[in-house]
């Protein structure tokens, strides 16, 4: 598992500027062998974020936001992880 990016308190709000947030990209395996689009029965989002149909989902902590890549961001905040 690989270390997450540091992220100070006041850096974890989406709403601050932070250009040049570079987070650590990790997927688990075990994640990746559930694709439910590749796997039947399989639990996992796919990796592509633009084939999940995400009018459909909904999100306890209110609307879901997205990057400029299409991914969905945690409502929370950054946590200096993505995927």
């Amino acid at each position: 598992y690989p270390a997450r990016a540091v992220v100070a308190d006041e850096k974890v709000p989406w709403a601050v500027k932070w250009p040049d947030y570079s987070p650590t990209t990790f997927t688990a395996p075990h994640v990746l062998a559930n694709d439910s689009t590749v796997k039947p029965g399989g639990w996992a989002d796919p990796v592509d974020p633009t084939s999940v149909d995400w009018p459909c989902r909904a999100s306890y902590e209110g609307p879901i936001a997205f990057d400029g890549h299409q991914q969905p961001l945690n409502p929370r905040g950054r946590t200096g992880q993505v995927r």
